[in-house]
């Protein structure tokens, strides 16, 4: 091993980290390369090939037993030591001191041009000639890396005003820069069988003023939404909807549920429930959501159709909770590729269902009710504002909300009236 770089042969470095140990403890080379010797008794010329770069080192050392198994010997007078080969010449000649053995040897370097010449310590010399020919200018340009905050060396290029060229490798950047990886060693396979594993999420909407966990099945693809008003009941609603599951789809049972890491999911009730249900519990890892895909994706078309209806119809905030229940209601009656272009509940029935059996018409919106009453002898029309709720083709009735909530009704709405502006919507009550 050598502690000066410049020994190196040009063009024989190879950056690579060799761990290595030294007095009890470990160091790591950062590069390794070709170095010749010569033995200043002898004359000869000796290579040594993948010579570790230490720099701390404090001498520069050379293990005895290689030229040993190439059938040289050591002979001993007094301190003084030669090794000499399997043909009794002589190669190296020094002493014995400390059990070390110091040969009279230097080593030879190739001439270089001043201006290749590096005064740096670390990192690239800040002056006007910098040349990429030098033998040790990949590690001071992946030190200047470093030094730059990990700055792409094309940039790092044109700050030292140095052409193109091959870049060296910087494990850190390629460990920062790798894609998720899977939560284990084992490809994910998709669910055989309706509410075989669930995964699920608490969302949010805008300022946190409503909260709600999405449920989506992982063969079905049909998702369930509760309202809740704090996390603490995430538990108990899936509870609720567990029990309803297991119920409504006996012999089935839940056998897997995944969430992301968020605390309120790991929680010893959680953990309790799972043990006692025989729920394997996954989740996805700290802060990367995209590991919990398929509720996240459910929860993107969920919002979004919410979003869309509340701006169209210019609905009130308390109207929030009915907004999400609908549009959870659109998905699962909406094609998806996940299905091969079937709808979740087309999946859950096993077949495809005819347009005018799943294909809800999504009305949701905020307007006028005008309604007509009687004062003394004369008539004055009134207008509230109303919710149109839940329109379904043309047999099922609409649920009209007033803007106070104080009254709700119910009243079927013609395919005339669906067609036109929900604006100009007049019904006489």
């Amino acid at each position: 091993m050598t502690n000066d770089s410049s020994d190196f042969v040009p063009g024989s470095v190879r950056y690579r980290d060799t761990v290595v140990a030294v007095g009890g403890g470990n160091v790591t080379s950062t590069c390794t390369g070709t170095i010749l010797i010569r033995s200043i008794d002898h004359g000869h010329v000796i290579e040594c090939s993948d010579v570790l770069f230490l720099p701390t080192c404090s001498k520069k050392l050379l293990p005895a037993f290689q030229f040993l198994a190439k059938g040289c010997q050591l002979a001993y007078k007094g301190d003084k030591v030669t090794l000499v080969d399997e043909k009794n010449n002589k190669v190296l000649s020094g002493r014995e001191f400390g059990g070390l053995f110091y040969f009279h040897c230097q080593t030879v370097r190739h001439s270089q041009p001043p201006d290749m010449q590096s005064t740096a310590l670390f990192g690239l010399p800040i002056s006007k000639n910098i040349s990429a020919k030098s033998v040790d200018f990949p590690r001071k340009l992946l030190e200047a890396h470093w030094c730059y905050g990990h700055l792409h060396f094309s940039k790092l290029r044109k700050l030292f005003k140095l052409g193109k060229g091959d870049d060296p490798d910087c494990a850190v950047c390629t460990i920062a820069k790798q894609k998720q990886l899977a939560l284990s060693d084992h490809a994910y396979t998709r669910s055989t069988r309706a509410i075989h594993r669930m995964h699920m999420d608490i969302g949010y909407t805008a300022g946190s003023d409503f909260k709600f966990q999405l449920y989506v099945d992982d063969f079905t693809r049909e998702s369930y939404l509760d309202m809740i008003d704090t996390k603490a009941e995430s538990l108990t609603k899936w509870v609720n909807l567990q029990l309803h599951l297991e119920v409504d789809l006996h012999p089935y049972k839940v056998a897997f549920v995944k969430t992301d890491s968020e605390s309120i999911y790991f929680t010893p009730a959680w953990e309790e429930h799972c043990t006692e249900s025989g729920i394997t519990h996954e989740s996805s890892n700290p802060y990367l959501h995209g590991q919990n895909g398929v509720v996240e994706r459910a929860m993107q078309t969920v919002g979004i159709a919410f979003r869309c209806m509340m701006m169209t119809g210019n609905a009130p905030q308390r109207c929030i909770p009915a907004a999400l229940k609908f549009s959870n209601v659109i998905r699962n009656n909406s094609p998806t590729k996940a299905n091969n272009g079937m709808t979740p509940l087309e999946k859950k029935a096993g077949r495809k269902l005819p347009i005018n059996q799943r294909f809800k018409v999504p009305y949701f919106a905020w307007c006028s009710h005008t309604s007509t009453r009687s004062s003394g002898s004369s008539t004055r029309p009134a207008a509230w504002p109303v919710c149109i709720w839940d329109i379904i083709r043309t047999t099922t009735p609409t649920q009209l909300w007033s803007a106070n909530l104080a009254w709700s009704t119910t009243r079927p709405v013609s395919t005339s009236t669906q067609t036109s502006s929900l604006s100009e919507l007049t019904l006489n009550v």
